[in-house]
């Protein structure tokens, strides 16, 4: 996770391939290996490494569960998919039940932006004060 912050994902994505070969059941390395792919430009690699994720694990770690659903949420933004609202109210609301403050905090600046593409400033304004 430091490579990914400090040197970037080209390097981050060896460290996770690698903590993957010796360990090919660490579900957060292969989240975090497809963060790595999503930085990359990776993105059909990215989802197709996500979804090799046991949907079982997902609802066991929920902390987990809320990462990998955020980042599909940035994925379905970025392609532009018809479902990307449902996708980041899920988000929310898994990020809001783990309480962690800073998947809500990009989950809120995820739907202030579809919000200030939509032109509803008001909308805009709420999620981005809640961000």
């Amino acid at each position: 996770m430091q490579a990914l912050q400090q040197t970037g994902p080209v390097d981050a994505k060896k460290y996770f391939q690698a903590s993957l070969l010796l360990e090919e059941s660490n579900h957060w390395a292969r989240a975090y290996l497809a963060r790595s792919l999503y930085s990359l430009g990776e993105w059909q690699n990215a989802e197709q490494v996500f979804n090799a994720i046991p949907t079982e694990i997902t609802t066991t770690d929920v902390s987990l569960g809320a990462f990998i659903q955020y980042w599909r949420s940035e994925l379905a933004y970025r392609r532009g998919d018809n479902d990307v609202n449902e996708q980041i109210n899920s988000a929310i609301k898994k990020a809001e039940a783990t309480t962690d403050t800073k998947l809500m905090a990009l989950s809120y600046r995820l739907k202030a932006k579809i919000a200030w593409q939509q032109m509803d400033w008001p909308a805009h304004q709420t999620w981005s004060t809640k961000a």
